[in-house]
């Protein structure tokens, strides 16, 4: 019966998406961006000789301008000095992008795509025998396609996508986005059975299908570059194998963690401390963390006798912060997790501490709140159970931030940036996955359900003084993420990677960057140029390491 109710409404969705195609296709225009492109000819005399066999290839699945303009010059910089030519693929109908693109050299394109309906049936049924083979959702995330861990890239496109409700158990989504992923394995396996490249210039290695993309990549041994920080100052990462596929763009090798911590302390404290110092006053630069400046908005400041006070606390438990991971993203960007995903996470911990007395717990809302059902739900949820057990509260949203350095003994989180920045002030913290700064020495990480659970009621029972903390290798890995990895490139402005980019302003900005522009003043070029020659994991700045 739920088969051929997945028939029907797998051909209600293909005739809905037909209609969607045809009516919204449209020519993209925007003089301001076509007066850059006439002026972007900066790197084009670096156009390489088209017989060369050196290639690399730029992606772009996102479709945003921000984005593009970075994977361009990313590209453009690695083929100057890979003496390599430049391919691109692109969305289907991204006319924008092949502009954008364009004027950074690239001749040849290629159109990441789907097969026509009948192929794409076959691929649906295929999805319903592979989907009933699943007892539960567990099972659906162990699947496997030629290799590739299909069943977690279609768990995470449905999780960010339509929501937590929607991955409680194998419905509909399920089974179509399998078949979505299915037929875009299938031509990204044809797609590098045809071509190799020394370098795919790739960010987004998430979802349906770039992270299909990005797996294949991979597995057909093509390394893949990916741009990580700011939108302006930021590092490359490179990517050599499949083994890497789950690790994020921030973890730096323990290679590269050694020769800083041989740096002088006192330059690493004082840089350490003075980023975090204006990210937690609300005062972050542009090319801070994502989000800091909504994080630490400047609110209400308070003390721990305030917010005793506040919430009816004892004064003299241990407070311990638990930091709300983002529920829809991020799922999967790590090489090991305690739980199936940041919501498993949250609301596991949310029931263990309703038993565990001894802690006054306070729970902090990620910072950029999403307005999802379930989302809204757990914290009504919470709501209620801190009118029964006033141990347990919401921190409140008119409270500042920045205040709970000097309030909290510890802190729990899942791989938010929090785990990072609360032991540079020797707070410790608790995490249940490999973040990007994980195994470095001073985090507390419980690997398995069970030791997660085992370590806070040890905490609730000793209290937090026996977690292990280590400020200075803290600092050291602030520095180096937050500091030494960044480098501006300055044929881009700041800008918002998001679409709420005001682009009139961004392409003038642009214009202007292409008119100063010389090469031989590029350190950004200079230092891609050595991280290639190395084969380095990231681009770090080499005047930075040496000052």
């Amino acid at each position: 019966m739920y088969n051929f109710i997945y028939i029907i409404l797998f051909l209600s969705k293909n005739a809905k998406d037909f209609l969607v195609k045809i009516f919204n296709t449209k020519n993209y225009d925007n003089q301001l961006m076509e007066g850059y492109l006439k002026k972007n000819q900066n790197l084009k005399k670096y156009d390489l000789n088209k017989k060369l066999n050196k290639k690399i290839l730029i992606t772009d699945f996102v479709s945003t301008v921000g984005y593009t303009v970075i994977m361009s010059i990313i590209g453009k910089y690695s083929s100057i000095i890979e003496k390599a030519k430049l391919e691109a693929i692109i969305r289907e109908g991204d006319i924008r992008g092949k502009k954008i693109i364009t004027s950074f050299g690239v001749s040849k394109f290629y159109n990441i795509k789907l097969n026509f309906f009948f192929k794409r049936l076959n691929y649906f049924k295929k999805a319903i025998i592979l989907a009933n083979k699943a007892k539960n959702v567990e099972d659906f995330l162990q699947i496997k396609d030629q290799n590739i861990n299909i069943g977690l890239i279609v768990y995470d496109h449905i999780l960010r996508h339509a929501g937590i409700e929607y991955t409680r158990k194998i419905n509909f989504k399920f089974v179509y986005f399998l078949s979505i992923a299915l037929d875009y394995n299938n031509f990204c396996k044809q797609f590098f059975k045809k071509n190799k490249y020394d370098y795919i210039i790739q960010s987004e290695t998430q979802f349906i299908p770039s992270a299909i993309f990005f797996e294949n990549a991979l597995l057909f041994k093509n390394k893949v570059l990916a741009h990580e920080g700011g939108t302006k100052e930021v590092s490359v990462r490179i990517y050599k194998n499949l083994d890497q596929r789950f690790e994020g763009r921030s973890l730096f090798s323990n290679k590269l963690y050694k020769l800083v911590e041989k740096q002088s302390s006192k330059k690493i404290e004082k840089v350490a401390t003075t980023i975090l110092k204006k990210r937690f006053k609300g005062k972050s630069g542009s090319q801070d963390l994502r989000g800091a400046l909504v994080a630490y908005k400047l609110k209400k400041k308070f003390n721990k006798k305030s917010l005793c006070i506040k919430y009816n606390w004892d004064y003299n438990k241990p407070i311990i912060a638990i930091f709300a991971s983002d529920f829809y993203d991020g799922t999967f960007g790590v090489p090991w997790k305690a739980f199936r995903d940041n919501f498993e996470w949250f609301n596991t911990t949310i029931e263990l501490i309703q038993k565990l007395d001894n802690i006054n717990w306070l729970i902090k809302k990620h910072p950029i709140e999403n307005p999802k059902k379930e989302h809204t739900e757990i914290f009504k949820y919470i709501n209620n159970i801190s009118k029964q057990r006033k141990n347990i509260q919401i921190f409140d949203d008119d409270l500042n931030s920045g205040s709970l350095i000097n309030v909290i003994d510890a802190l729990i989180t899942q791989s938010g940036s929090a785990g990072l920045e609360y032991p540079c002030f020797n707070i410790p913290s608790i995490i249940s996955s490999k973040s990007y700064y994980g195994g470095f020495g001073f985090t507390n990480e419980a690997k398995s359900i069970k030791a997660y659970k085992s370590l806070l009621k040890k905490i609730n029972k000793f209290g937090p003084k026996k977690l292990s903390i280590n400020r200075s290798k803290a600092l050291t890995y602030f520095y180096l993420c937050f500091y030494l990895s960044k480098t501006p490139i300055p044929l881009v402005p700041p800008f918002d990677l998001t679409r709420n980019l005001d682009e009139d302003q961004f392409w003038k900005k642009m214009k202007k960057l292409t008119y100063k522009y010389k090469v031989k003043n590029d350190y950004f070029l200079y230092c891609l140029r050595k991280q290639l020659s190395n084969s380095f994991r990231h681009t770090i700045n080499y005047k930075k390491l040496k000052n």
